[in-house]
Formats: structure tokens, sequence, C-alpha cells
């Protein structure tokens, strides 16, 4: 992927750089994910994303980590049946939704352009 990683105790992986801050899609628009990623961190749902794209796919794909001191309480006060439990929360395709909706307006908002736009 181009991304440089630490790992953590427990197995978990940190990325912690890139080694190009710039790639290239199937349609031939260049991307620089950081750009993005700066923008998704505006949303008050995310905590952490980490942006991919292929220069064989369409479009970008990401991978977010929700802000759990924003989402529980938003879970408590919309009646959310997972409530206060955030690994459920964070399963649930509706939540998943959300939070990508989220990000959808943050990014339409700094002005992202439609192949900017994660997809999932």
């Amino acid at each position: 992927t181009g991304d440089i990683g630490l790992w953590l105790p427990g197995g978990r992986l940190k990325i912690i750089d890139r080694k190009k801050n710039i790639f290239k899609l199937a349609q031939g628009e260049y991307v620089a994910p950081e750009k993005i990623e700066n923008v998704y961190a505006r949303s008050k749902f995310v905590a952490q994303s980490f942006v991919h794209g292929d220069s064989l796919m369409p479009s970008l794909v990401a991978v977010v980590v929700p802000d759990e001191e924003v989402l529980l309480p938003w879970a408590a006060k919309s009646g959310h049946p997972a409530g206060g439990d955030f690994k459920r929360l964070c399963a649930d395709p509706a939540v998943a939704k959300m939070v990508h909706q989220s990000m959808l307006s943050v990014g339409e908002g700094a002005g992202l352009k439609g192949f900017e736009q994660v997809k999932a």
C-alpha cells in the first residue's frame, strides 16, 4: 500500500507514515490521501481514518476508527439498542452508514471532488 507501519503490543498495526503521498486512480485522477484523511478528521464521529486507493479501482475506501467519546453519547441520545457497547456499535451497519454519511457531508463541505470521496 505504500504505508509504513509499527507493530504494537497485542499484534496491532499502527500506520505512522507513507512512502508515497499521492497515487493514481483507474480513471487517471491523482489523489492525495493525507489531504482526504485530514478532511474526514473534522467529522465529530471520526477519531482516525486511513484512505486507500488502487490504480486498478475507480474509487477510494477508508478504514475508520470512530470516536468513542462521541459515538457512545450519540447512541444513548438516539436510543440505539447497543447503547453503551462500543464494540456492538462499531459492528452495526446502520452506525457505519451514519458515520460514512457524516464523512461525506464534511468532505462535501470541504470541497472534495467526487472521486476524492470514499465509497466504503
